[in-house]
């Protein structure tokens, strides 16, 4: 990881490149992106939607019929940033109210297997060859290793620690589901970034 915190990092579509670990300001227009990759082989658990079930490695989150998500939490749930990410975040998303969760650290919007989940306090990925996406609105940038399949994309931050995911089903939001990170934006950049995605030509 030593050598991912020194590597330089091109921005996509910009000359410059920064160095070091700290990220230059700069105004991204609302809703901007750009994709990156990381460093390394590193490989992320993939999901998949299985009824009212998302299923994963280490993961299986029941969508209860009565209200109540049920979510595994991450290891480091307890965490004090975390209890700082659940309380800032918003009551609602993509059209649908905060439910209930069964366990610290999590958010649940919706019911069903149409629920938005955020799990804050679970692994931090490390370099990986996966895509990762910087979104931004308003000056706020976060990074997300991003991994979608059987109808459900997963953002995963990116240099954060704790680490937080976040899970969207297409069908809630089937045009822009980055819509539900970039809400979360403002709020998980309490968590301070150490390390960044690097650009294309950057990864070897």
């Amino acid at each position: 990881m030593s050598a991912l915190r020194r590597s330089r990092r091109r921005r996509a579509g910009l000359g410059g490149v920064v160095r070091g670990r700290r990220m230059r300001e700069r105004t991204v227009p609302d809703r901007a992106q750009s994709e990156w990759t990381t460093r390394g082989h590193g490989v992320l658990s993939r999901f998949v939607r299985c009824g009212a079930v998302l299923c994963g490695t280490g993961l299986a989150i029941a969508l209860a019929g009565c209200g109540l998500v049920t979510v595994p939490q991450g290891p480091d749930a307890a965490d004090p940033a975390c209890a700082d990410i659940v309380q800032g975040a918003p009551a609602m998303m993509l059209e649908q109210s905060r439910t209930e969760t069964s366990s610290q650290g999590t958010v649940a919007w919706g019911r069903g297997a149409d629920a938005v989940v955020l799990r804050c306090g679970v692994t931090p990925p490390g370099p990986t060859a996966d895509m990762c996406t910087r979104l931004g609105s308003d000056g706020v940038e976060v990074d997300w290793i991003v991994r979608e399949e059987g109808g459900i994309v997963h953002f995963t931050t990116y240099g954060r620690t704790p680490a937080v995911d976040v899970t969207v089903p297409r069908s809630l939001a089937p045009d822009q589901p980055s819509a539900v990170p970039l809400e979360m934006g403002r709020t998980i950049t309490a968590i301070p970034a150490t390390d960044y995605c690097v650009g294309p030509t950057d990864a070897g």
